[in-house]
């Protein structure tokens, strides 16, 4: 037989740790229970609006989060993944430097982005430029650029004008191009020593 005073309290468990026989006040069960619960609510409401988030991403958010930051730009068509700095997210156009090259790249045409940033920018952190105008800045500078299009082909040329096409005097004397702004993929202005070409 134990005698539940051997170990110096009211009843010993295996251990040898006396347990109190004292009953534990009902009130601060409830709150300790209570507080608890809350924790548990504040986890799953935390996971919840976690998910949303990750479900509620778009490219343009992805790279409004980006700006200032390096990303890669998967496009659906030319071969290379591009990885430059966000510079600027416009209405149907984004803006990538590098120390090689500008990029100007129709939002659409995005495939993926991989970024380290947030999935989720602050759409008022939109700039007010468009494809058409960032490639009308290039009229009549004589740089040399080259327009990717819809299929993967690159166009390469000086921009004469740009309204609802973008028109390109091709390195080949005597040619133009005129290619449909909604069938234009990217516009590349490549760096030479940090000199614009």
């Amino acid at each position: 037989m134990v005698n539940p005073t051997a170990h110096g309290g009211d009843h010993p468990d295996d251990d040898g740790v006396p347990r109190t026989t004292e009953p534990v006040d009902d009130a601060d069960r409830f709150a300790a229970q209570a507080r608890v619960d809350d924790a548990v609510r504040d986890r799953h409401r935390r996971a919840a609006a976690a998910a949303r988030a990750l479900e509620d991403a778009h490219v343009p958010t992805a790279l409004l989060a980006a700006v200032d930051r390096t990303a890669t730009v998967h496009l659906i068509a030319g071969a290379a993944a591009l990885t430059a700095t966000v510079f600027a997210v416009g209405s149907d156009v984004v803006e990538l430097h590098a120390t090689a090259a500008t990029w100007w790249i129709a939002l659409a045409s995005v495939a993926a982005v991989e970024t380290t940033a947030a999935l989720h920018g602050d759409p008022a952190d939109r700039a007010a430029v468009s494809m058409a105008s960032l490639a009308s800045d290039l009229v009549d500078t004589g740089e040399q650029v080259t327009a990717t299009i819809v299929g993967g082909a690159s166009l390469h040329g000086e921009v004469l004008a740009v309204g609802s096409v973008l028109t390109l005097r091709l390195h080949h004397p005597g040619r133009t191009a005129v290619v449909p702004l909604d069938h234009l993929v990217a516009i590349t202005r490549r760096e030479r020593h940090g000199d614009r070409v």
